[in-house]
Formats: C-alpha cells, sequence, structure tokens
C-alpha cells in the first residue's frame, strides 16, 4: 500500500481477513478490515469502505478491544463524512472520543490521524471565527502531544490542519508557511497513499490566491498519483480543482468538462460531501 498500488492490495487483504476469521482471531480481523477499508476509501469504493468499517466494529465488540473500537469508530466517521452523512458522522466522531477518553483519559482529544481527521469534519461544518480557532486550539493540542514521538504523517497532517484554518480565517501569509511545510512533511513521510489530498489542498489555495502557476503544477503533480494508483476518491476533488482553475484562466468550455467528470465520479464513487461543491461550479458557470 506505501507504494500506492491500492487495487492490487485488495485481495491480499481480504485473504488476511478470511484467515483471521476463521481463526476466530477477532483483533487481527478488525485490524484487517480497517485496513481494507483505507484501501476502499482512497479508489473511492465508499460504500465498500463503509461496509468494512463495521465489520470492523463487529469484530471489536467480539474482542472486547476498546482502543481499537475506537480506531474503528473513527475511521466509520471519516467514511461518512465522505458520503456526505455529517449527522452520522458528527456522532460517530463524538463516540469515538469517548472511547478515547476510556483508554486514556489524560488524552481527551482523539489524536494522531484520527485526529485529524475530525479536525477535517469540524472544519466543514465551522460557521464563524470561534469555531475555525476552536479547531487550531484542538490540533495544537492533539498534534503536539509528544513532539520527539510524533510520526511523519502526523506532522504533515498537523500542518495540513493549520494551513486549512488559516486560509478560513483569511490569514494567507500563515497558510501559505503551513501548506509548504505540510507539503515537504509528506513527501518525507513518503505516504503515497495520502499525497494527493496535500497537492490538491494547496492547489485550491493558490487559486484563491490566483497563483495559477504553482496550482498548476500542484493539480499535475497530484493527477500523476491519482492515475497511477487508481485514487477515485481524490479524483474528484481534483476535477472540481481544475474546473475553477479553467475559470480563472477564462476557459469556461473546459471547465465545463472538467465539472461533468467530477459529477460523474461522485456519483461513481458516492463521494457527496462534494454535492454542494459542485453545484456552486455550476452556478459559476452559468453567470
Amino acid at each position: 500500500m506505501s507504494l500506492g498500488r491500492l487495487e492490487e492490495a485488495v485481495v491480499p487483504r481480504k485473504t488476511s481477513l478470511d484467515l483471521h476469521h476463521e481463526l476466530k482471531n477477532s483483533s487481527e480481523a478488525a485490524c484487517d478490515a480497517r485496513n481494507l477499508a483505507d484501501l476502499f476509501l482512497a479508489l473511492g469504493k465508499l460504500c465498500e469502505s463503509e461496509k468494512a468499517t463495521r465489520l470492523a466494529i463487529e469484530y471489536d465488540l467480539s474482542s472486547g478491544d476498546i482502543k481499537s473500537k475506537m480506531i474503528s469508530y473513527a475511521r466509520l466517521a471519516t467514511v461518512l463524512h465522505r458520503l456526505g452523512q455529517l449527522e452520522p458522522a458528527q456522532e460517530i466522531f463524538a463516540q469515538a472520543e469517548e472511547l478515547q477518553q476510556q483508554v486514556n483519559s489524560e488524552h481527551p482529544y482523539l489524536w494522531s490521524l484520527r485526529g485529524a481527521w475530525y479536525c477535517a469534519f469540524l472544519l466543514e461544518i465551522a460557521k464563524d471565527s470561534d469555531n475555525f480557532n476552536q479547531v487550531l486550539k484542538r490540533a495544537e493540542y492533539i498534534f503536539l502531544l509528544d513532539k520527539t514521538k510524533q510520526p511523519l504523517l502526523d506532522k504533515a497532517y498537523y500542518n495540513l490542519t493549520k494551513a486549512r484554518t488559516y486560509q478560513s480565517l483569511q490569514q494567507p501569509i500563515e497558510a501559505a508557511d503551513a501548506f509548504n511545510i505540510a507539503v515537504q512533511t509528506i513527501q518525507k513521510a513518503g505516504k503515497i497513499q495520502y499525497m494527493p489530498e496535500f497537492y490538491l489542498a494547496r492547489a485550491k489555495f493558490c487559486i484563491c490566491q490566483n497563483d495559477l502557476l504553482k496550482a498548476e503544477a500542484d493539480i499535475k503533480t497530484a493527477n500523476h498519483t491519482i492515475n497511477r494508483c487508481g485514487m477515485k476518491l481524490y479524483a474528484v476533488d481534483a476535477a472540481l480543482l481544475q474546473a475553477h482553475f479553467c475559470l480563472a484562466k477564462n476557459d469556461p468550455i473546459t471547465a465545463k468538462a472538467h465539472a461533468e467528470q467530477a459529477e460523474m465520479l461522485i456519483a461513481k464513487t458516492g463521494y457527496h460531501l462534494r454535492d454542494k461543491a459542485l453545484a456552486e461550479l455550476k452556478q459559476n458557470l452559468k453567470n
């Protein structure tokens, strides 16, 4: 999976899951199901990702492992978030955080990658500067618990969270610095399956800043990985961004083609979190 060969990894993951199921090893089976869910998520098979995550929770209930259950709940919440089911996602995230408190009462917030998912969700539903600042405070807490042992992936998502929040707060200088650090860090981490998200996020920021050369370069880099690895989830975001990029360059015909591609991919993947963005894009194309 670290090499980005996502589709090739599905069968081995399923085989491992079946083996641990036959051995009645619920803990390992839950881990296998979560790994399978991660593959399906990146591949844009969101319904299959949800099924795999719910299966993981069943194994967690069988094993009685609270920490594993917390991890599975956080994964389910982020899948529901991508499916556009915001209310259920918020409820499951809250339950995951309650389980986190049972695992370690000293750390009341979801942290690491799970914390990044929750922050991304909170940014999605934030309505004012107070909400955005709360996300910043949460990020500072959950990602700086232990700087000396913090994995590069966690550091990358910490800076991505800051960058997105600063962008929402209309603080472009701080946002630009954080985006650059986030991209540099995910490159060092070598986690190919997460890289497109970082480049596309920075590209979106660059389009807003009318820095079209940098935006074009980031979209191109992201698309190289997306196409090579079959990452349909990120292909939706890339298509939407390419449409906005073309609009910024006064090319509505090509923008419309990218919008149509995004619409097709959303229908195919179930990535309905992007329904609103697509609707706004279509309205812009009419104007």
